[in-house]
C-alpha cells in the first residue's frame, strides 16, 4: 500500500482488520475503504479540502465507518 506504484499518501490497518488508505487524485483527496492487493478499495470518499479528509481519515476505526463532508463517493450507493 506504501510502495511506490500504490500512490497512497497514507495507509493503515483499522481496528477492525481491514485496511484504509488515502489516495491523491487528480482535483481530489480521497479515503479508501476495504484496500487488498488484488483492489486498490471497496469505497471510497473524496474530498476537495485535504485537511478535512484527513481530519476524517484520523477519526476511521473500520470499514463500516462513513466519514463526512465528501464531496463524491465510489460506489455511489
Amino acid at each position: 500500500m506504501r510502495g511506490p506504484e500504490a500512490r497512497f499518501v497514507g495507509a493503515k490497518r483499522l481496528p477492525d482488520g481491514t485496511y484504509a488508505g488515502v489516495l491523491p487524485l487528480m482535483f481530489t483527496y480521497a479515503i479508501c475503504l476495504g484496500v487488498t492487493y488484488e483492489q486498490a478499495y471497496q469505497k471510497r470518499f473524496c474530498y476537495e479540502d485535504t485537511p478535512a479528509c484527513l481530519h476524517e481519515y484520523s477519526k476511521l476505526t473500520s470499514f463500516e465507518d462513513e466519514p463526512e463532508g465528501w464531496v463524491a463517493r465510489r460506489p455511489l450507493a
